[in-house]
């Protein structure tokens, strides 16, 4: 369920966000500068987080904070969209964890 839910977060805010930037007037270039941080803290995230569960042995703080992240970054790009790329930066560590728990 936890891997399922945060693919389905990935996948959404990939296709979503582009619309939501142009409505709040952030250009298509901006908005591809975003989801490539976006993306790129994902990576450094999951470097991090591959780490640390192998000295973790319970992980469940892990999940949460993961979850946790990508809820902020969610919930601030329906609140306040114009600071996108902050939230999108949350976003992206929540995501990059989840590569590391599959």
């Amino acid at each position: 369920m936890f891997m399922a839910l945060q693919t389905v977060t990935f996948y959404t805010l990939i296709d979503w966000y582009p619309a939501m930037a142009s409505s709040v007037g952030i250009g298509a270039s901006e908005s591809g500068v975003h989801l490539f941080a976006y993306q790129a803290i994902a990576v450094v995230a999951n470097l991090s987080t591959s780490i640390a569960i192998k000295r973790l042995k319970d992980q469940r703080l892990l999940g949460f904070v993961c979850s946790l992240a990508i809820t902020v970054g969610m919930a601030g790009l329906v609140w306040a969209p114009a600071l996108s790329l902050i939230w999108l930066l949350f976003a992206g560590v929540g995501q990059g964890c989840r590569w590391s728990r599959a």
